[in-house]
């Protein structure tokens, strides 16, 4: 039987999905981070600044591009110090995306997952597993053309093999 450590880290989980269909999927609630909550991927992030907008650090799908987004939850797996949370979202690209044309209407969907450690019902570590989703659904509205990767190479939101520091051909 789930102890009350489980349940409070599932409804941490599931407070932090409402969130993302209020307020978009980069929002992370202050009333649920501790003041020492990290990010740790894609790149470390630390979020020290209340209130303060953290630079990019990931490749976002943003509520201005797909106004409708909705976020589900599809499975929420939990410990006593951890928690798992498998997602979709679904949106409509109509506005701009990273300075490109507003979307057409193009229908999206994407899964994704975030894991977070909870202590004394806040979070104080979140990884976010969405960046491939997240190229792949650039790709499906038409925006991942050669341009849109060189962007998304030299702000450093996407990589050639980064861990080797090697460029791979192409």
């Amino acid at each position: 039987m789930p102890g009350p450590a489980r349940e409070t880290n599932r409804e941490v989980a599931r407070q932090l999905v409402a969130s993302w269909n209020e307020h978009g999927e980069t929002h992370l609630p202050e009333n649920l981070l501790d003041e020492r909550a990290v990010r740790f991927f894609p790149h470390p992030l630390g979020l020290a600044a209340r209130g303060a907008r953290p630079s990019p650090s990931e490749i976002a799908l943003p509520r201005e591009a797909f106004p409708d987004q909705r976020y589900t939850e599809e499975v929420v797996i939990a410990d006593d110090t951890y928690t798992f949370i498998g997602w979709r979202m679904e949106g409509s690209h109509r506005g701009r995306l990273y300075g490109r044309r507003a979307g057409r209407g193009e229908r999206v969907h994407v899964n994704g997952a975030d894991l977070i450690r909870v202590a004394d019902g806040k979070i104080v570590e979140h990884w976010d597993y969405y960046s491939k989703a997240r190229v792949h659904a650039l790709a499906r509205t038409g925006q991942l053309d050669r341009e849109m990767q060189r962007q998304l190479i030299r702000d450093g939101l996407m990589g050639r093999n980064r861990r080797t520091g090697r460029r791979q051909p192409g």
